[in-house]
């Protein structure tokens, strides 16, 4: 039969720490690129959903704010039957700004 030779020449012996630090920078590398990617995966999607969902206006809330709006600046009887009426909220503060300045003055006097 025939020998196997050495394919290795005499006096040159495999650096086993070498390889083994070869081995170990590249798997840190490879974990260091696997997070990057992820990182940048959940910051692409969480700027889509940014994009398609939270900075879309909402439009039953947009009705329904106009409308409150509409209710808290304007006239209208609360009922006729007792003569009660919505003053607009800015005039009803300053009525009741003017009435409790009235009134502590006289109080006072």
């Amino acid at each position: 039969m025939s020998e196997q030779k050495d394919t290795c020449p005499r006096g040159h012996d495999v650096d086993v720490a070498l390889i083994a630090t070869c081995g170990i920078v590249a798997a840190a590398i490879l974990v260091v690129l696997i997070v990057g990617l992820q990182a940048w995966f959940y910051h692409a999607r969480d700027a889509e959903h940014q994009r398609k969902v939270v900075s879309q206006p909402y439009i039953e809330l947009k009705s329904m704010q106009a409308k409150q709006l509409d209710q808290l600046h304007s006239y209208r009887f609360q009922d006729k039957d007792k003569g009660i009426v919505q003053i607009p909220i800015d005039l009803a503060i300053e009525r009741y700004l003017h009435q409790r300045t009235t009134r502590s003055a006289t109080q006072t006097d």
